[in-house]
């Protein structure tokens, strides 16, 4: 599926889990297996082999099995932000406290720049064990930024301060009756 792909398994444990990083639809590789790597060392060439429409780099990071999908975690909560930027995550909540998948939500942003994310479509991207959330997105300009989205008729709108380097969070969810 992946096509060309290599898979790291880093040097640290996270809450004494194994962490793998995958990147996959490599055209190139260019390490080889059981090769120790470090930062800034050229893995591969980004490529469309496998299952991918176009070429690019598909990130994953896999918990404990670096071969299992129902391991693996969104990606954007585990690398750096650029400079001055930031990382948001959260929920999107009915009435009951269930996560809505595949729901559009709006974020504006201090530069100005309208983005869309969806929610996760279901949990084959499962939660962070600490976050539980079913959205994130990084590279977020630090200041403030404000969220939407409509849900059943309800508009849900709310704001978060992005922090240079670390993790924001918000929950949006539809209030009780």
């Amino acid at each position: 599926f992946y096509g060309n792909l290599v898979v790291l398994r880093m040097s640290e444990t996270w809450k004494d889990h194994t962490i793998y990083a995958l990147y996959g639809h490599l055209d190139t590789i260019t390490v080889l297996a059981g090769q120790e790597v470090a930062e800034g060392n050229l893995l591969g060439t980004i490529g469309g082999t496998g299952a991918a429409y176009a070429p690019h780099l598909h990130c994953e990071i896999r918990v404990d099995d670096p071969r299992s999908y129902w391991a693996v975690r969104n990606p954007v909560l585990w690398y750096k932000p650029l400079p001055e930027h930031g990382v948001m995550a959260g929920r999107v909540l009915d009435r009951h406290g269930h996560f809505i998948p595949g729901h559009p939500v709006t974020l504006n942003c201090r530069d100005g720049m309208k983005r869309q994310l969806d929610t996760y479509w279901d949990q084959g991207t499962p939660p962070d064990d600490v976050m539980f959330e079913n959205f994130a997105i990084s590279d977020l300009p630090s200041g403030h930024c404000n969220l939407e989205t409509s849900i059943d008729g309800h508009i849900l709108q709310d704001s978060v301060e992005i922090v240079d380097g670390q993790i924001s969070f918000l929950v949006l969810q539809i209030p009780d009756k």
